[in-house]
Parts: structure tokens; sequence; C-alpha cells
């Protein structure tokens, strides 16, 4: 049977940044029924928001940061979800599972192309579900868990973006000064939230029974292509190619920061004070994507 193409809802005219994929325009004609869930799990500067980029742009659902704080509060307001706070005073937990489902429903009626919910959830993202949400959420779901194993790098880069307040491509490139002990205090936080990332999605995935497809960032921004192609065989799909070849085309490497990152990076191999650890995963077997080589 021949596999169906999905077609993307991304215009194909430029990158596009999360304040865009929040507007209404991605808002999808509501659907009655979800035939695939697609989740992207990951700790921050691992490529996942450039994964989610390529998916989108092969019609593989609107992927993004959905239980993102900022993002959350951007579409709830939308569409009339607001939380309702004294509920959740009074019955906290019932309040706040209610306000999750609530979006949860939203999301998947709104937020769903081609039969397809995508998601880019980090750990400390899902934390804020209730667990009743998080279980459904997860359930039946495709699960993809992105790493990148030059930890030395992740944390520098993300210690640069705690300092910057700069995550993305659109957010300028101007000079920011930091003296040593800001540094130090960004690497240490920043290998905090990496760490527990790793780890809290390793011991959920264990517990849930979970065994996800493993990605390195080396994959993403090496062979997109092939990891797509071979994401949409693993759905039983084809990729809306035009546009994902459009997205590779436009979607170049970030190079904001180079200074302020090697100084980062310097400062880990010569301050034994700064905890950095090459993190493995060890959640369960591993599922390898068809026509993907994997670099770890």
């Amino acid at each position: 049977m021949k596999a169906d193409r999905l077609a993307s809802v991304w215009p194909g005219l430029e990158r596009p940044a999360p304040k865009d994929l929040v507007e209404e325009a991605y808002d999808a004609v509501a659907v009655r029924q979800v035939g695939c869930k697609i989740l992207v799990c990951g700790t921050p500067r691992t490529s996942s928001t450039r994964l989610s980029r390529l998916m989108l742009a092969a019609g593989v659902g609107i992927p993004m940061e959905y239980w993102n704080a900022h993002n959350r509060e951007i579409l709830m307001r939308r569409r009339g979800l607001e939380r309702r706070r004294v509920r959740k005073k009074i019955f906290p937990r019932l309040g706040a599972a209610a306000d999750d489902s609530a979006y949860l429903n939203f999301l998947m009626a709104r937020r769903s192309v081609n039969g397809i919910f995508s998601a880019n959830i980090q750990y400390q993202h899902m934390l804020s579900l209730a667990r009743s949400t998080r279980n459904e959420v997860f359930r039946n779901a495709l699960v993809i868990h992105i790493e990148r194993f030059d930890v030395a790098a992740q944390t520098a880069s993300l210690a640069c973006a705690l300092l910057t307040k700069r995550y993305g491509f659109e957010e300028g490139n101007a000079p920011v000064h930091c003296d040593c002990e800001k540094m130090r205090k960004a690497l240490r936080k920043a290998n905090a939230v990496i760490s527990e990332g790793n780890e809290g999605f390793d011991r959920f995935f264990a517990r849930s029974g979970i065994a996800p497809i493993k990605v390195s960032d080396q994959t993403v921004n090496q062979e997109p292509r092939s990891l797509i192609e071979g994401l949409c065989s693993e759905i039983g799909r084809l990729p809306d190619r035009e546009k994902l070849d459009r997205m590779i085309e436009i979607d170049t490497k970030y190079t904001a920061d180079v200074e302020l990152k090697s100084r980062l990076r310097d400062m880990i191999e010569s301050d034994d004070a700064v905890l950095v650890g090459r993190h493995r995963s060890n959640s369960g077997p591993l599922r390898v994507l068809k026509k993907i080589k994997q670099s770890f």
C-alpha cells in the first residue's frame, strides 16, 4: 500500500521562531481524532528546536514547546482557558488536572495536522503537568529522546543563553559583558538543569516502560533529511519534501556568542569547581529509525 504524503502548514518562506508558532495562524481546523502522537524529549541546547522545525516543514504535526509556561499562557488565554485560581486554592490537584486536561484537549483538536499531534517537551516542563495528564500525553506516543553527548559544549551553550537571555536565532547578537563569578554560577546552573533532565527522563522512561527512539544532536544537524525520512517511514507516511528541503536550506546553524561560549568552555576545562559529566542514557531498549546512521 502506497504511503500518503504529508502536507506542511508552514508557509515555507522564513524560518519560524517560537513567537510565530504560537500565533493563531497555526491553529488548525478542529479535528475529531488524532491518529498519531510524536513527542520530542530532551534537555536544553540539544537541537530539539531544530528537529521540531524540520518536523513542521515535513508536515509531522506542529511541534513546539507547548508546556513552556510562556507559550502555554498565550495559547490558553487566546482560547479562553485561563487557570481557575479559586478552585486550585481549594482543590489544588483537582484544579491542576482539570486545567491540564482542558489545555491538552485544545492542543489535540487545534494543534494537530495530518492526523498527527507533535510536541517538544523538556523535563522541567513535563514536571509541571498533573500526573494524570502526563500519563495521557505519553500514552501510545512515539517518543524521541534527543541527547547531546558533548555535555561540556551543551553546558557552555546553556550557560551562555542564561547570561545573555538569548535562546534562539531571532534574538540578536549584541555583546554581553560577564565577569568570571557570573559565568561560574551560570555554568553550575546549566549543568544542574542538564543533569536533572537527563536523569529524570531516564527514570521516567524506565518507570513508564517507554522505549524511546534515540537521536543525537549530530544526526539532527548533519543528516536532517535522512532523519526526517526515517521518522516518516516509522509512521507510514511520506514527508512534504519541498518544504523540508526549503527548511534545510534556510535553517542554518546558530552561531551567535561564539566568543562567550569559548570562554565558558575554557572555564569548564580549567575549573574543577564546574562539574560536567558525560551522560549516557540507560533508559531501556534502543530503537533506531530506518535510514539513520546513529552517531552513538
